[in-house]
């Protein structure tokens, strides 16, 4: 049908049939069929200038009736598309409908259901179309945004919900006249189906904008990805992209810590977070890093990147609280390495094209950036916060590595609050029975071995990430050869420098003090800066090895002099410990004061942060509250024990003495003093 010129009804906007809107005529019963390709056929015809003699002929349609077909054809679909060859199924509505008879309020004993009244909505819109705008506006009305509308009720967390757009719909047609007996109110729903099917409409057709308003921002942040096309930068080969990314541990754990005088120090940890360096092309785990922070700092970003090149992990294997630095001493879980540089030696210091990481603040910060640049030699791709699409294979990994290690935990926070699985009093829990740190770690040591060594999918057809690595690493054919990075840079220490910007302290005068440097609860210094009094009070850079705290290097920070490496105190210089395990032992240390038993600093610290935190705070809590502070007070020199302490807690007092735990206040996993209820009275 291509010859013949195109007649007017076809413009050359609308295009060529082929490319019109077409339906699957394969669902279509016998007779709809016939009767579709029938009428199509008189379409064709028309297009290809057929008279309209034969084309009557052929399908039994007069000219009139073509032209019919033809203008049902073209017709506008919005978004400047047209219907096509949708209009010529049978009964297909090219256009929505519309009342045009007015609307009669049914007889007193008749049924006032809502039957009989279509398009009645439709018809009260072209009436009142601010009615319909006041609608559009209080549906698609996001919740951040509600204070800032003047005709927005009292502030609420969420969308209106149904039922009060429809009071508010029914009261604003009272305002503009509309009375008891007309539509709505005539109805026995007072026009409720009819209001939600509109606002179901309104939904469908602005999909995206609906999702923003009542929703809520996770479900708006899900519109990012499953749109269709790929990412544009694809791994073609291993090591081309990988992932970093980190989750929290919601276990509530100890931190148990020898120093070298042999006294362990426990401190609880309500949660902390793993991170996680995956490679793309195999999702093979290439780096792990345990770090007992609230939020993920540059620390442990580039401690992550530092686990996947063993040349400096060998050299300053320092015990540090990480994957793979000891030997794991679970009875199920197999023996060995577990990451990919130790699995495969070949790979040892691996060097990689692109790294993606979300716009986190540990991310963008200039220690992280700078370092990884300088020492990987990558290119860095920051998505957007909140999007997990953009890193889907490291979300992957994360949520299966929680299914097969913490979630399994009876001490576990589960997914949420809501998780059937979640135990009533699960912080007290992980606490009483005592789950170590050691502990967790080898069972995340055990599921990154099982995902590296043991597990198969469909990602890797089958085979296991090692499997396919070692092909690899062994068939030249494969076109693919090590990149191992150079050794200079395994032998350099910038990924271990935790850099921090501080002021020279001391003291010219009788009471001289030489100058020093006081950070990470030690004090450090050296013959140059202890000599040079003029260093008091100036701002110096100071490096600090993040594996061994022990040694640190001081640079001026206006003139950039490097001022040498650094001594600390004797009672740390004989114990070589991370600098977070430091941090973790000084801050406990210093928050217990001196000559005080950890009862009664148990018990102020209860007393002091009723007070603070007391909802109540009126005079007489005042009053009660300073009385109970005095009488901790005065027992903090007699020694004599406060009568409100409960049985059980004197007996676990008296058969703990000089144990770990009494060491401890009292105190939960968040670091915040409990309140005692037995204190109240």
């Amino acid at each position: 049908m291509g010859g013949g010129a195109r007649r007017s009804l076809i413009q050359q906007y609308h295009g060529e049939l082929v490319d019109w809107p077409h339906p699957d005529i394969t669902v279509l019963d016998d007779a709809t069929r016939r009767t579709f390709l029938n009428r199509k056929l008189a379409v064709e015809l028309y297009a290809a200038d057929i008279p309209y003699g034969e084309i009557q002929e052929q399908t039994k349609f007069s000219p009139n009736e073509v032209r019919r077909l033809l203008r049902r054809c073209v017709a506008s679909a919005g978004e400047g598309c047209i219907v096509g060859f949708y209009a010529l199924l049978p009964s297909f509505r090219i256009k929505p409908y519309f009342r045009t008879k007015p609307i009669i309020a049914k007889h007193p004993l008749a049924d006032q259901r809502s039957s009989g009244y279509a398009g009645a909505l439709a018809q009260l819109f072209e009436k009142f179309p601010d009615v319909k705008k006041d609608l559009i506006q209080k549906f698609f009305l996001q919740p951040d945004k509600q204070k800032k509308s003047k005709n927005s009720r009292s502030p609420q967390l969420g969308p209106q919900p149904y039922i009060e757009i429809h009071g508010e719909f029914l009261s604003e047609l009272r305002t503009k006249g509309v009375g008891e007996n007309e539509w709505p109110f005539l109805t026995e729903d007072k026009g409720r189906r009819s209001l939600l099917r509109f606002l179901h409409s309104l939904k469908n057709e602005r999909s995206e904008r609906a999702v923003k308003a009542r929703m809520g921002a996770e479900a708006t942040n899900n519109l990012g990805h499953g749109m269709g096309p790929n990412a544009l930068i694809s791994p073609l080969l291993p090591f081309a992209v990988v992932e970093l990314d980190y989750t929290v541990i919601d276990i509530p754990t100890h931190v148990r810590v020898i120093d070298p005088n042999g006294t362990g120090h426990l401190i609880p940890i309500s949660r902390w977070y793993l991170g996680l360096l995956v490679e793309v092309k195999t999702s093979a785990i290439l780096g792990a890093h345990i770090s007992l922070e609230v939020n993920p700092s540059a620390d442990c970003a580039l401690q992550t990147m530092l686990s996947s090149v063993p040349v400096v992990l060998d050299a300053r294997n320092s015990g540090d609280v990480r994957i793979e630095v000891r030997s794991t001493n679970m009875d199920f879980v197999a023996r060995g390495p577990t990451l990919i540089c130790s699995l495969i030696p070949q790979l040892a210091g691996q060097a990689f094209s692109l790294l993606r990481v979300d716009n986190g603040w540990c991310n963008i910060a200039n220690d992280f950036v700078n370092n990884v640049i300088d020492v990987f030699g990558c290119a860095i791709e920051f998505g957007p916060p909140r999007a997990w699409w953009g890193r889907s294979l490291v979300e992957r990994i994360i949520g299966v590595s929680k299914e097969r290690g913490e979630h399994r935990l009876k001490a576990t926070y589960a997914s949420g609050p809501d998780d059937v699985r979640r135990p009533p009093d699960v912080e007290q829990l992980g606490l009483n029975d005592g789950i170590d740190l050691d502990f967790v770690v080898d069972m995340l040591n055990a599921v990154v071995r099982e995902h590296n060594t043991i597990s198969t999918g469909d990602r890797l057809n089958g085979a296991t990430v090692i499997n396919v690595l070692q092909r690899f690493v062994d068939k030249h054919e494969l076109l693919w050869v090590p990149q191992p990075l150079p050794r200079s840079i395994n032998s350099n220490d910038r990924l271990l420098m935790h850099r921090r910007k501080v002021e020279v302290r001391g003291e010219w005068g009788v009471h001289t003090r030489r100058p020093y440097i006081n950070t990470a609860y030690c004090r450090y210094t050296n013959p140059r800066i202890a000599s040079d009094f003029s260093m008091i009070g100036r701002k110096v850079f100071v490096y600090i090895n993040r594996l061994d705290a022990r040694e640190a290097w001081a640079s001026d920070a206006e003139t950039g002099e490097n001022l040498g490496k650094l001594y600390g105190e004797e009672k740390w210089e004989n114990w070589r410990c991370a600098l977070r395990v430091r941090e973790l032992v000084g801050a406990k240390a210093k928050g217990r004061p001196r000559g005080r038993s950890p009862d009664i600093y148990a018990r102020s610290g209860k007393v002091d942060y009723e007070f603070v935190t007391s909802e109540n705070s009126g005079e007489n809590i005042g009053k009660k509250t300073a009385l109970a502070i005095a009488k901790v007070a005065r027992d903090s020199f007699t020694g004599s024990k406060s009568a409100s302490l409960k049985p059980a807690e004197e007996d676990n007092h008296n058969n703990n003495v000089g144990s770990d735990n009494d060491l401890l206040p009292n105190i939960n996993p968040r670091g915040i003093f409990k309140l005692d209820s037995g204190n109240k009275k």
